[in-house]
């Protein structure tokens, strides 16, 4: 089944947004296959065995290189069984595979965070019955889930440009901060590029490569773009990864972006966001209990779909590195979190102090307090000082940061920040893990809505010191006003 349409010189297709896919236990995976006796013919006959293995929803693009296609494929636990046993047919000299675990997709690239948030709860609501007709060709089910905004025609491939996939490669094991500064500079260096490059993605996970980039570029701009990959290589060599670039022989191969008709017959309703949060988990050899667990932790905190992409991320490692039973792995991303909220506190407090209008006694004293502290002040110290000066602040929107509430939060994760960085690892990873889990995710909105105000208030003080007469409002600061 080849939803695609052919055009001249083109080819169109519905693309499915991610959580759709996860909607049905689907998860993203790319291969990388090296095929004795490789000849025209081979390509097409691999669609067909991978067509007849029930698998709907990918794309096959036939590579120049040292390898002969790339396989990028959408799969539930039973089409991943399946297709790793198919792979391992004598016939694949290299079957290099590489799981997603985060993308961010030209299509649904720039969306507002609200527009995910809305996407994740309409997404709850596609009947398999209504996907399954869409995808038989049903108008007014393709119609539905095109309102929806979780799927959309568009252009996938054309003789005018040629498709690439650029692979990024750590040569050792990254930190957190080296992945994050690599991921910045990807985004920025193909979204500023001018080289007319359009459809760009980039994929994070595991597997042959931390990340693959996808995209196409105009013919005309093949030598330009060759200058700008020898750039990128550059760049990301100061962080000890290697980079390789495979072009796409051909425009006019197989791609669809479907769900297969067996993730479709075992939709169960179960949140998809255990599937979208930790795909990890069909795979791994791990205790029922455990699973268990994991899964009630991430269904009964529904919020945790609006958590920033970073605190996403976050709790993704940690689930991962409990599931691996790797402590070490669980307790260093704690270890970044604490020190760089720390660094934040430390650096926000005296703009903090300056913004809410107390009285210059009051202010006088604060600065004292900071900076008799300075590199030594830690977390608990770093939040009561917050709760002083807000609670002292009268502001409406700061009544939640100095409530009997927050201080006993607060507690919870400043005893979690001391076992950390004071090497009590196994408080940490072993008994009691999941509460201090959940206390821990309990608390990071709360921080998130505490780090806004303080960014809002510290941005109103600047705009006011550079323009007086603009606004006297602040005059009035330390009243009711809600500038939450």
């Amino acid at each position: 089944m080849n939803e695609l349409r052919n055009g001249r010189g083109r080819q169109e297709g519905l693309v499915y947004h991610e959580l759709l896919h996860q909607r049905f236990g689907e998860t993203l995976h790319f291969f990388l296959l090296s095929i004795k006796n490789y000849s025209s013919p081979t390509l097409a006959r691999l669609e067909s065995d991978i067509r007849n293995l029930g698998i709907s929803g990918f794309c096959l693009y036939e590579l120049y290189g040292p390898f002969d296609v790339l396989l990028r494929v959408w799969l539930n636990s039973g089409t991943k069984r399946q297709l790793d046993t198919y792979l391992g047919r004598e016939e694949f000299r290299n079957s290099a595979p590489f799981q997603v675990l985060s993308q961010d997709h030209w299509r649904w690239a720039g969306l507002l965070e609200s527009s995910r948030k809305e996407a994740v709860e309409i997404v709850d609501t596609v009947e398999p019955g209504m996907l399954l007709r869409a995808q038989e060709g049903d108008q007014e089910a393709l119609n539905s889930l095109r309102r929806m905004k979780i799927a959309a025609r568009v252009e996938t491939s054309s003789e005018d440009k040629f498709k690439f996939f650029t692979m990024v490669i750590p040569t050792d094991i990254p930190s957190r901060a080296t992945l994050g500064d690599a991921r910045t500079l990807l985004i920025n260096s193909f979204a500023s590029s001018d080289l007319h490059l359009s459809e760009c993605s980039i994929y994070t996970g595991h597997g042959f490569a931390w990340a693959i980039v996808k995209g196409r570029v105009k013919i005309e701009g093949y030598y330009a773009f060759r200058d700008f990959v020898i750039g990128l290589v550059d760049h990301l060599a100061v962080y000890d990864f290697r980079v390789f670039t495979f072009m796409v022989t051909r425009w006019d191969t197989y791609e669809c972006d479907y769900v297969s008709p067996s993730s479709i017959a075992l939709a169960r309703p179960v949140d998809p966001l255990i599937t979208a949060w930790i795909p990890e988990l069909d795979a791994a050899r791990i205790e029922e209990e455990l699973r268990l667990q994991i899964c009630a932790f991430i269904i009964q905190r529904q919020y945790l779909r609006r958590l920033t992409s970073s605190e996403r991320d976050l709790i993704h490692e940690l689930l991962v590195a409990k599931l691996q039973d790797s402590q070490q792995r669980y307790v260093q991303p704690l270890a970044t979190w604490f020190i760089g909220v720390e660094a934040r506190l430390r650096a926000s407090f005296e703009p903090l102090v300056e913004a809410v209008g107390l009285s210059e006694e009051s202010v006088k004293s604060f600065r004292e307090v900071i900076r008799s502290q300075g590199e030594e002040s830690a977390l608990g110290s770093l939040f009561r000082l917050y709760s002083l000066v807000l609670e002292e602040s009268g502001l409406e929107a700061a009544e939640d940061f100095h409530s009997p509430a927050f201080n006993e939060a607060s507690k919870a994760v400043v005893t979690l920040r001391n076992d950390v960085m004071h090497g009590k690892f196994g408080r940490v990873f072993e008994k009691g893990w999941l509460e201090r889990l959940t206390n821990f995710a309990d608390f990071l909105p709360v921080y998130s809505r505490l780090t806004a105000l303080v960014d809002k208030l510290a941005s109103k003080s600047d705009a006011q010191s550079r323009n007086p007469e603009a606004d006297d409002t602040m005059e009035n600061a330390g009243g009711s006003e809600d500038v939450g």
